[in-house]
């Protein structure tokens, strides 16, 4: 008979699973304000005829994909370890699918919103959007070696076992960078569009669910952390 563990056959899963629940409850609190913040301001969301309402997706989908979805998918071999290594494998490449699906839909929405608005305006041409291509490129690069490595029949195993610590590692730097883009790119949005602290010197409600956001985002991105590197709640296999 196969038991999964954290660590033994005596350990409680009690603390990881709690902490795991929380975090994601931290994690959909951060979604909800950014949806919240794109929907309920300056117009609400929008399409290619509003190109200025079309960007107000472009963090939303970021944030789901690029954050709740990557975070998710990095913690499902803690908070699902009762199951098969065969089924976590594929949902962590579904979750991972669907974080892809939200950043194609996010990158569009940006784009339009530059070439379509009137007069365009230049493209790539801020930190936010050099550091998030980059984050964009390492994570597709990341899932197309890691699914042919992991996911292709006969792959050799001692390639498998050898590659993993640098899967693990590449894949948590891309969280963090992820994380570092979605917040350059919030305080960016902030400076440049909301006149109410850098014009008109007072604290609005917009600016409120801003800085919420941020403070959520990041305990978020460090309770995952947390989660992730604790080698004692790492899924084990044990036999008897």
């Amino acid at each position: 008979m196969t038991i999964y563990s954290s660590h033994g056959p005596q350990e409680s899963y009690l603390i990881p699973t709690i902490l795991i629940i929380i975090t994601q409850i931290i994690g959909l609190a951060s979604f909800g304000l950014i949806f919240y913040w794109g929907y309920g301001f300056s117009g609400g969301f929008g399409w290619k005829d509003k190109p200025a309402q079309e960007f107000r997706l472009h963090p939303v989908f970021m944030t789901f994909g690029l954050l709740f979805c990557q975070g998710t998918s990095i913690m499902v071999y803690r908070l699902l370890r009762f199951l098969s290594k065969i089924t976590l494998k594929w949902l962590h490449v579904i979750i991972h699918l669907i974080a892809i699906s939200c950043i194609v839909f996010g990158f569009i929405a940006a784009y339009d919103s530059h070439v379509l608005a009137k007069p365009p305006k230049p493209d790539f041409m801020s930190l936010h959007s050099w550091i998030g291509l980059g984050t964009l490129g390492s994570y597709g690069l990341q899932f197309i070696l890691s699914f042919l490595c992991y996911m292709k029949p006969g792959f050799p195993l001692n390639v498998r076992k050898y590659i993993m610590p640098f899967h693990r590692n590449f894949g948590l730097g891309i969280f963090v960078l992820s994380y570092s883009t979605i917040m350059m790119g919030m305080s960016e949005r902030a400076a440049w569009y909301m006149k109410c602290w850098t014009v008109e010197g007072y604290f609005c409600t917009e600016m409120l669910i801003m800085n919420i956001f941020g403070v959520t985002t990041s305990l978020y991105v460090f309770l995952v952390l947390v989660i992730v590197m604790n080698q004692g709640w790492i899924r084990k296999e044990h036999h008897t």
